[in-house]
């Protein structure tokens, strides 16, 4: 079973993480990954969003997909801690050959790792031929979005770009083990 580490339950701003899942579920719904664990949906229990079109969207008030899919970040909150437990799972058949496309939309796109394997952004920028933004995370200690070379396991971020494109993450952009942020803020 894959379980996403969730430790800051609370239900405030600072709580919020924005997590991704990097493996292809056996049953990735939504509805069935988190409301067996979470009970039914309720903002004022727990919190799954996604920002897409430019606005942050509830996931059971519009959310364009009501699927867990690799690449995507998600934001999440609860008030209870959460183990996010989501039965069989495997390893996506991405390598060298055959790097993650990811679809990007003109502006700003919520990722999520689709590795189980924090990876290096620089990496990622300069293994495609056009020109990608940064990668900026979730600061919950500052409530801001601050710049950050590496892209952790089972979280996710914030990249800019200036149209409509697919990007390629290399499995060869693994991240070396001391990767870190930058202080650079920026808001979305």
């Amino acid at each position: 079973a894959v379980t996403i580490p969730f430790t800051e339950p609370g239900g405030e701003l600072r709580h919020y993480r924005i997590i991704a899942m990097p493996y292809a579920l056996e049953d990735p719904m939504i509805e069935n990954m988190f409301e067996p664990v979470l009970g039914a949906y309720d903002k004022s229990r727990w919190r799954l969003v996604r920002y897409q079109n430019g606005r942050n969207v509830d996931y059971r008030e519009g959310l364009s997909k009501t699927r867990m899919e690799r690449g995507n970040g998600y934001w999440f909150n609860a008030r209870q801690q959460a183990n996010l437990q989501f039965g069989q799972a495997v390893v996506a058949d991405n390598a060298r050959s055959k790097p993650f496309q990811l679809q990007m939309q003109q502006g700003w796109n919520q990722i999520g790792n689709p590795y189980p394997f924090e990876l290096d952004w620089t990496a990622v920028q300069e293994h495609n031929d056009f020109e990608i933004g940064p990668l900026l995370t979730y600061d919950h200690d500052n409530l801001s979005l601050s710049e950050n070379a590496t892209l952790t396991i089972f979280e996710g971020g914030f990249v800019w770009s200036d149209e409509a494109i697919s990007i390629d993450i290399p499995v060869t952009a693994r991240a070396a083990p001391a990767g870190g942020r930058i202080s650079t803020k920026t808001s979305v």
